[in-house]
């Protein structure tokens, strides 16, 4: 009877362990990152809709906390990190406060909250998570004003419900820029088809590209300007603001009456406290 007995036993462990080894925890790991029209920088204070994927072998349920991070590049000092993470079971956003190096917050995507630190502000109206194969959340986050001409690198990570943490992967680069919105005063002298001056109420669009012929404008802007002996005075970006960092070669493309932009555009360059075209 004790033989038959430790046979039963025997099984019985052999049975439970093929168990376990069947349903053995497989960590959780980060997907995509996006910002908002595929930006890599922004105002401060300008907020932007940052999208990230969080997936799990096991599935969305046993995801646990979803990270959004941003260390500064040159600046290693830990109170000018950007901490976001998602609580996944109880359904609440954080935001990492670095005057106490601790999250504040709690609030659920979705809801009229915004949670508010020295650093950032995450906009929990804005922010949301969907759930299908994966976790898609979008923060909706704006840099405060002391993290200007600041260069973070963008990292992403998750926790999964066994605590196992997804290796820590690089999204890339982002800059905090000062909220000053330039403005570029464009001067020039408009003829007719024979190069003489031409007089009148006209509408003018001026766009900006980053290359000197074909392309996609990065800034558009429309006015309708009177001009006399064919003299040009505009400031651009009275209209529309010039939301694009001047940190590399622009070139200006000007079109009268919607008749085709001229050529060639006209190269800008940048000098001390001006915006000035050639």
């Amino acid at each position: 009877m004790r033989k038959f007995i430790s046979i039963i036993s025997i099984a019985a462990v052999i049975l439970f362990i093929g168990r376990e080894a069947c349903f053995a925890n497989e960590s959780p790991l980060t997907g995509s990152f996006n910002a908002t029209d595929s930006k890599s920088s922004s105002r401060a204070g300008e907020e932007i809709l940052f999208t990230t994927t969080y997936e799990d072998p096991d599935g969305v349920a046993d995801l646990k906390h979803c990270f959004l991070a941003f260390y500064p590049t040159i600046n290693t000092d830990a109170a000018r990190r950007v901490w976001v993470f998602y609580k996944c079971q109880t359904n609440q956003l954080f935001l990492l406060n670095p005057d106490t190096g601790r999250y504040k917050g709690g609030y659920a995507p979705g809801s009229d909250e915004t949670i508010t630190v020295s650093t950032a502000i995450l906009d929990c109206a804005k922010t949301s998570v969907v759930d299908t194969d994966k976790r898609v959340i979008t923060w909706a986050l704006a840099f405060r004003e002391p993290l200007a001409n600041e260069k973070f690198d963008i990292y992403q990570t998750v926790r999964d419900l066994s605590n196992a943490l997804a290796k820590y992967v690089n999204k890339g680069t982002w800059e905090v820029r000062e909220n000053i919105i330039p403005i570029i005063r464009f001067q020039g002298k408009l003829g007719d088809s024979d190069e003489a001056p031409i007089d009148g109420e006209f509408a003018l669009t001026f766009r900006l590209y980053d290359i000197e012929a074909g392309g996609i404008p990065l800034w558009e802007e429309g006015q309708t300007k009177d001009i006399t002996n064919g003299l040009l005075d505009v400031e651009l970006g009275s209209v529309t603001p010039l939301d694009i960092p001047f940190d590399k070669q622009y070139w200006l493309g000007v079109e009268v009456e919607f008749d085709g932009e001229m050529t060639p555009r006209f190269k800008l360059t940048a000098v001390p406290y001006a915006i000035s075209s050639e």
